[in-house]
């Protein structure tokens, strides 16, 4: 007896379209609707247009290295506001916080290698080896080495690689012009003592250095390097963004939309996981305002000033609660640092309660929870509401770090 094989029933086509969508009050789902059918070269005609757009507009890859430096910076501004409220640095665990800043440099000196590499891999792919673009790319990394933070940085990511963690230790530093803060420092001799085969150029450039290496001067110098690398590309991604308008507003005038409509280019197809129904993808097109906004900056003397946004002005506080704010800071640190209530703790909120009274300690913890609870909701789909009612049930919580108790 012979059996036949099954054969295989090819899946069918994928099918395009140009559409909007929409998401309506009250509605789970994003609603599609596909307008007029496309051929597939016309799909990825306005898929690269998009791309092209969400190049320029979303830097991912920048973000992640300002961020990374940001939570480097951050970590010590929250450790010297608990050394600036009494001199009390001492009561955090100082082992468990060089893991941490060891882990956010770690973070940040990797995210400077990935930028660099990323952004060289995707200009040679769109322009090529020999173009003028990566050459553009590659001066404009030449003048970022001017800055000494950051031939420093690439010293240090390298040093980090294939020698030893990068990060001697931390003190309290102290000035006539700057009250106490945390510092974090590498060694010149365990630089220099190490099995890296350091270049010339590297070399007399950590020998240049004092003994005690401050990291977060060099960090900031370094970032500006990046920033001058970053508007090179800024101009290289503006030039093919503003040659890729037109397709983006044909697609865009082909949908017709309706206020409230998105118009996007689609994609349906079989799903590929074995599931019957279709798989849809979508590319939305940016808005029309944006491409005039787009464009006149590209007209302009100076494209760069008018794509950078202006960062909206912190609202001001009263020194009063300044102070409650970084009193309880300086409490909810020390609680971190050790993950439950301890010596230190108590020892640090009697001191508090000493300095400020509990009205001013109580405003600050307040304060400090709204913040928090904000942010949490935000970053969860929730609100804050129902976070502090989950906290007030009697219903277990789900399974975390103990909650400080005084």
């Amino acid at each position: 007896m012979t059996t036949t094989p099954p054969v295989a029933v090819p899946a069918d086509p994928a099918s395009y379209a140009l559409g909007f969508w929409t998401t309506q009050t009250g509605q789970p789902h994003t609603l599609i609707e596909d307008i007029c059918e496309i051929t597939e070269h016309e799909f990825e005609t306005y898929r690269t247009a998009v791309n092209t757009y969400a190049a320029l507009t979303e830097r991912t890859v920048y973000v992640l290295l300002q961020r990374n430096k940001h939570q480097l910076e951050a970590t010590l501004a929250a450790c010297t506001n608990v050394e600036r409220m009494g001199g009390t640095f001492r009561q955090l665990d100082r082992e468990a916080l060089g893991v941490t800043l060891i882990n956010e440099l770690l973070n940040w000196l990797a995210a400077g290698k990935l930028y660099v590499e990323n952004n060289a891999s995707q200009i040679r792919r769109q322009y090529g080896d020999g173009s003028d673009a990566l050459r553009r790319f590659w001066d404009a990394k030449s003048r970022a080495s001017h800055f000494r933070g950051f031939r420093f940085a690439e010293a240090l990511r390298d040093y980090a690689q294939h020698a030893a963690p990068p990060l001697s230790g931390m003190q309290v530093s102290k000035s006539e012009s700057q009250p106490r803060s945390v510092e974090i420092y590498v060694l010149k001799s365990e630089l220099l003592a190490s099995d890296m085969q350091w270049s010339s150029g590297r070399k007399k450039l950590i020998e240049a250095l004092p003994e005690q290496i401050a990291v977060m001067p060099l960090v900031v110098g370094a970032m500006e390097g990046y920033r001058l690398i970053e508007d090179e590309v800024l101009r290289l991604l503006l030039e093919a963004c503003v040659a890729a308008i037109p397709t983006l507003r044909e697609g865009i005038a082909r949908v017709a939309h309706e206020p409230g409509q998105h118009p996007c280019a689609l994609r349906f197809g079989d799903r590929d996981d074995g599931v019957e129904g279709v798989n849809i993808s979508e590319l939305t097109f940016p808005k029309p305002t944006d491409l005039d906004l787009l464009e006149a900056a590209a007209a302009g003397s100076d494209p760069l000033s008018r794509l950078k946004s202006q960062a909206p002005t912190a609202p001001s506080i009263s020194s009063d609660m300044l102070a409650a704010n970084r009193r309880a800071a300086s409490l909810i640190s020390i609680w971190i640092a050790h993950g439950e209530p301890s010596p230190e703790l108590l020892e640090a909120l009697d001191a508090a309660l000493a300095a400020d009274g509990a009205r001013t300690l109580v405003s600050g913890l307040v304060n400090l929870s709204a913040y928090l609870s904000a942010m949490v909701g935000t970053l969860i789909g929730s609100t804050p509401q129902s976070l502090i009612g989950g906290f007030t049930m009697e219903a277990a919580l789900p399974k975390g770090p103990p909650a400080p108790s005084f």
